[in-house]
């Protein structure tokens, strides 16, 4: 009877949305894909016609949705910078100001880079890099931030990767990773960390369970209905925003780091460099 139950369970996993993982986790790993294989996929074919199901996705978190987050943030910081009181009350407002500047460092670099939680829990401040990028003619010179990570999902062989991007004009990343380097007065160690009761900075990094639950009680203190927010909307955020600006897909998958293309239309909402392409075309212009 167990055994019975066994089989009907794996039956339905294979018929829902999770289907697919069967495959990318196969190949993610370098063993065979046995979606591959004729019968399989007949068996997949059988099980998603009696058991599919809607697909469960996690929210896309849009631009202006990022924008409203970062305002919410800039005020948030603001407004407890002018907090006088006692000592218990200036703990409490710094607290307030450096969960702000964390959080917008978070959400900033969490959608243009397009890391996953596990990925922005794991970066640490000896692999990112601050310099000057070249200025294009007629333009003012720009920093640019370089993010390295030395392992990641789709990294079989523990190579190592890096990102870059410069300094934007709007909703931008570099400048927020530098102000919660300057709060923390730092140079080594993980860059999210827990913030205590009284604003004290942990040692460890967030563990990337609870990156879902920091998310929301940010955005519902941004005003944001929770609807289905997860770790995994900052990255459908990004990728369904740069197809947006009709960014192909193999720069997609590149920057981030999707192993196939199947991988990449789970995410996207629809069928329609990276940052730096797109921004240099199409949204450095103040569209306010």
């Amino acid at each position: 009877m167990e055994e019975s139950l066994r089989i009907i369970k794996l039956v339905k996993f294979v018929g829902s949305s999770s289907g697919p993982l069967l495959g990318s986790w196969h190949r993610d790993y370098d063993f065979p894909d046995p979606t591959r294989d004729k019968n399989v996929r007949a068996i997949l074919k059988g099980a998603r016609s009696e058991y599919g199901t809607q697909p469960k996705q996690a929210q896309s978190l849009s631009i202006e949705t990022l924008k409203r987050v970062v305002e919410y943030c800039d005020w948030e910081i603001t407004e407890a910078a002018k907090i006088e009181g006692n000592r218990s009350e200036l703990r409490e407002a710094r607290k307030r100001q450096l969960v702000a500047i964390r959080d917008k460092a978070f959400f900033l670099t969490g959608f243009w880079f397009a890391f996953r939680s596990d990925e922005l829990v794991r970066l640490t401040f000896e692999n990112i890099k601050f310099s000057m990028a070249e200025p294009k003619p007629g333009q003012a010179p720009k920093r640019r931030m370089e993010l390295y990570l030395q392992t990641s999902k789709t990294d079989r062989e523990s190579t190592g990767r890096s990102w870059q991007l410069e300094e934007l004009p709007h909703l931008c990343p570099v400048n927020a990773m530098l102000d919660w380097q300057s709060a923390r007065m730092v140079e080594n160690g993980p860059v999210f960390v827990k913030i205590g009761r009284w604003g004290n900075l942990g040692d460890s990094a967030i563990h990337h369970n609870r990156v879902s639950e920091m998310m929301r009680v940010t955005l519902k203190k941004a005003g944001i209905e929770e609807g289905s927010f997860s770790s995994h909307s900052l990255r459908r955020g990004f990728a369904n925003f740069a197809k947006s600006l009709d960014a192909s897909t193999k720069d997609l998958m590149d920057w981030v780091q999707w192993s196939d293309e199947r991988s990449a239309n789970r995410y996207l909402d629809t069928s329609k460099s990276l940052p730096m392409k797109l921004l240099g075309e199409r949204i450095t212009q103040d569209k306010s």
